[in-house]
C-alpha cells in the first residue's frame, strides 16, 4: 500500500495450464477478490502453452504483445523447444502478464528500453554456457499509473 495515496497493488502469480478458459476465470476471479480499494491487479505466471484466440480473457485485463519490429521474440521458448516433434506443449508464448485498473487509477501498459532488454537478453544463450538461463525467457513491460479522473 502506498502511503501518500492508499493505493493498493495486487500481483497474482502462477505457473498453470494455459488455453483453458475456465481455470482462467477462476484466477481472475480469485485475484479480484475483496479488491474493492485496490488500485491496480496484476496476473502474470508461466501458463506452458499459448492462449488461442477462443480463450475468454477477462475484459477488464490487458496485456501488451509482443513487437517483432522492435526486436521483441514472439514465442517464449527456444527454437528446439518448438519442434511439435520434440516437445508437445509449451510452444508460441507461454509467459503472460494481465493487469487491471481500479477505479482510483488507470494503468497503462508500455514497454520501456529496461523491459524490451530483459526480454531480449532472456530470449538468448548466456556466454558461459552456451544455454538460455531456464526453458523460456521472461515476459516484462512497465505500468504507467494515471488518475483515472
Amino acid at each position: 500500500q502506498h502511503v501518500g495515496t492508499d493505493l493498493v497493488v495486487r500481483c497474482c502469480v502462477t505457473h498453470q495450464q494455459g488455453n483453458n478458459s475456465a481455470q482462467l476465470r477462476d484466477l481472475f476471479d480469485f485475484a479480484c477478490d475483496q479488491t474493492d480499494s485496490l488500485a491496480v491487479t496484476v496476473v502474470c505466471g508461466d501458463f506452458n502453452e499459448e492462449f488461442d484466440t477462443k480463450t475468454d480473457i477477462d475484459p477488464g485485463f490487458v496485456t501488451l504483445d509482443r513487437n517483432a519490429l522492435a526486436g521483441e521474440p514472439l514465442v517464449s521458448r527456444p527454437p528446439h523447444k518448438q519442434n511439435p516433434e520434440l516437445n508437445r506443449s509449451g510452444k508460441g508464448k507461454v509467459d503472460y502478464i494481465w493487469v487491471k485498473s481500479g477505479d482510483k487509477v488507470k494503468a497503462v501498459l508500455e514497454r520501456d528500453e529496461g523491459s524490451r532488454s530483459a526480454i531480449i537478453l532472456s530470449h538468448s544463450a548466456c556466454t558461459e554456457t552456451s544455454q538460455w538461463p531456464s526453458d523460456h525467457g521472461i515476459e516484462a513491460l512497465t505500468v504507467v499509473l494515471e488518475n483515472a479522473s
